[in-house]
């Protein structure tokens, strides 16, 4: 269940890393349609050069993004290979049938889940489920050291004289007796009672990890919960904020054209839409990733 919600969420990360690589190359292709008119206007003697200078030193410094972006989008396929056991060429083939031209409605909505999750929902939870079978075991350890005291007969070695053996040591046919029951008394030093308190202390610590387990998934819900809630918030906000920053965008581009508006006021919209598309993309990943938690910590795999 780990794995696959590990799995999930870096394929997730992938697809934003592709849309805001893909915002990235669109905004270059917008700045060197921008410095290429620029261009025009400063031979014109309508614009400076300095103004030319500073379309393109923005223009160099997205290109610089852009390849940083690319890398990263390379480490996620690489983290893809590493927690698949896949090829690199399968995973890029798996890519390449995606079609991320449009990476925002690429990631999928997520489904709803109930404001408050019933506690015992949460013993599905893979650590607390580990935890649980971590105490069952050292419970049983407990009788294993227990019985590891009590003397055990091996009916095979009846005819040698020795077929009695407790806490690791044989015990010879004088000195042991088989009538209405075993007579005798197996001196070990101690060993016998150390391990069954061993034993128990082990399982007194398993409790005490099972019940910090709990808590810390108790935790994690909650918070999960409310990420979820914050990242609704923020999804609607952001969608507001793009559809407001591509119409500011859209009118200042045609006010610049006809030199009614600076270039200086011209990149600030461009700024403010991609930080605009940024943030709703963000905000979408935020809310998938929250279901995704929410899925692991109820113990479901996600798909």
């Amino acid at each position: 269940i780990m794995l696959a919600s590990e799995v999930t969420k870096t394929d997730l990360s992938l697809r934003v890393c592709q849309y805001n690589r893909l915002a990235l190359e669109k905004d270059i292709m917008s700045r060197k349609e921008t410095l290429s008119l620029l261009h025009k206007k400063v031979q014109a003697g309508f614009s400076t050069q300095t103004d030319e200078n500073s379309a393109r030193r923005d223009l160099a410094n997205s290109l610089i993004n852009l390849a940083s972006q690319k890398e990263l989008c390379e480490n996620r396929i690489n983290a893809l290979v590493f927690l698949s056991g896949m090829e690199k060429i399968a995973i890029q083939e798996l890519i390449k049938q995606s079609e991320f031209e449009e990476a925002e409605f690429a990631i999928l909505e997520p489904q709803e889940f109930p404001a408050e999750i019933e506690a015992t929902a949460l013993v599905n939870h893979p650590s607390v489920r580990s935890a649980e079978y971590e105490t069952e075991a050292t419970w049983a350890d407990i009788a294993a050291a227990k019985a590891e005291r009590l003397p055990k007969i091996n009916l095979s070695a009846l005819l040698t004289g020795q077929w009695i053996n407790a806490a690791g040591s044989t015990i010879n046919f004088a000195t042991w007796s088989l009538g209405s029951g075993i007579l005798g008394v197996v001196f070990d030093g101690g060993k016998g009672i150390a391990n069954v308190n061993a034993s128990q202390a082990r399982f007194r610590k398993s409790i005490s990890v099972l019940q910090t387990t709990l808590r810390t998934a108790v935790q994690e819900t909650q918070d999960a919960l409310a990420a979820k809630e914050s990242a609704n918030e923020r999804y609607e906000a952001a969608m507001i904020a793009l559809n407001a920053a591509q119409s500011s965008f859209k009118a200042n581009e045609a006010l610049w054209q006809n030199g009614s508006v600076s270039l200086l006021e011209f990149e600030d919209a461009r700024r403010q839409l991609l930080t605009a598309q940024t943030n709703l993309i963000t905000a979408k990943c935020d809310r998938v990733e929250a279901w995704i938690t929410l899925r692991s910590m109820l113990g479901e795999p996600t798909h």
